[in-house]
């Protein structure tokens, strides 16, 4: 990965709560976002509200209960579903109903008992549907939708990454040596798995091993990619044993841009929402964390023709030298914050 990270001058130490501890980030604001009982696995809706699994403990149960909807914002905070289902930590949005055959459900995952393994849906009417179940693949450890709307999932009895596009889930590629844990999806659709010590390894859409060392955290690591933004583009990992948040460079070198997160299995997941702000989901606290930076507000990432006059030319370009060096959002084509060398490259690469 190209660095495209900047970083932002300004220092922000933000007190949590009461705790002697807090949680600093410097130039991004952190506060609590929600108060979620037992969060696990997160998942972001389409309207901004983000869906999360429920456990009751960090450890692991196979109790069934309801997941929570969180509505954009951090409220209100609701049940979703007509039932509970078994051990729901894990979700993820099915947007256009590939695999629940419903658009808008939600997928959950969890353990059924320790032989059996489920994946359900909830409907947007409430009603609950079992969609596969297997002793194959038992305790899943994250779920995400690819580009070509593919359901991945990642279980760590199996030691796998599973792939389904409706149909019985398949094996797309063993992943060798400790189990997986975390996953995510890069913009080019290759498959980021970080494994219960720490190494986060590289996938190709079909399967193939591309990297089996992007980066070692030497610990249990949740791991996302943000999407744009004050973060910028990069793999980020918040380390369980430290209460450490990375960033990764090339060579798999870790970059500290954060401290003083909870330690231990406080951390359940991280996610990156669609304008480029970080959600942490800290199980004991029963709360969720929301660190911002900066930057343009959502929305802001465009095409490069500034002035809408139906071309990329000579009067963009005027436009875009005129803001450099600010944050004006019409100029900041990739919205990290500054007008600078990576907006030139999009606006020269678009040039009509």
């Amino acid at each position: 990965m190209s660095p495209r990270f900047s970083p932002i001058a300004a220092v922000a130490l933000v007190a949590l709560s009461s705790a002697a501890s807090a949680q600093t980030v410097p130039g991004f604001s952190v506060t609590t976002y929600a108060t979620v009982t037992d969060p696990v696995r997160l998942a972001q809706g389409l309207n901004g509200e983000l869906y999360v699994g429920r456990d009751l403990l960090a450890s692991g149960t196979s109790t069934p209960l309801k997941i929570w909807r969180v509505g954009a914002g951090g409220s209100p905070v609701v049940e979703v579903g007509n039932a509970p289902t078994p051990d729901p930590d894990v979700v993820a949005l099915d947007v256009n109903g590939t695999i629940s055959g419903v658009p808008g459900s939600v997928l959950v995952a969890g353990l059924v008992n320790s032989s059996l393994g489920r994946i359900s849906a909830i409907h947007p009417d409430g009603s609950v549907a079992t969609l596969f179940e297997s002793n194959a693949w038992i305790n899943i450890s994250a779920m995400r939708f690819d580009h070509a709307g593919r359901l991945l999932f990642s279980a760590v009895d199996s030691d796998a990454v599973w792939v389904t596009t409706g149909n019985q889930p398949t094996i797309l590629a063993q992943t060798p040596g400790p189990s997986p844990v975390w996953m995510t999806v890069g913009p080019d659709d290759s498959i980021y798995v970080s494994d219960e010590v720490g190494i986060v390894k590289r996938y190709a859409s079909n399967g193939t091993m591309l990297d089996p060392l992007v980066a070692n955290f030497g610990a249990f690591t949740a791991i996302d990619i943000a999407p744009g933004g004050p973060f910028g583009f990069e793999l980020y990992g918040l380390r369980r044993s430290d209460g450490g948040l990375f960033r990764v460079l090339p060579r798999g070198v870790l970059q500290s841009v954060g401290t003083g997160f909870p330690t231990g299995t406080a951390i359940s997941d991280i996610l990156f929402g669609a304008c480029g702000e970080l959600y942490v989901a800290i199980h004991p606290q029963n709360k969720l964390l929301q660190i911002q930076g900066p930057s343009c507000a959502c929305g802001a990432v465009q095409g490069a023709d500034i002035n809408d006059d139906g071309a990329v030319n000579a009067s963009d370009l005027a436009i875009l030298l005129g803001a450099w060096g600010t944050n004006d959002c019409e100029s900041d084509f990739d919205g990290d914050g500054t007008v600078n060398a990576l907006d030139l490259a999009v606006l020269l690469g678009a040039w009509s």
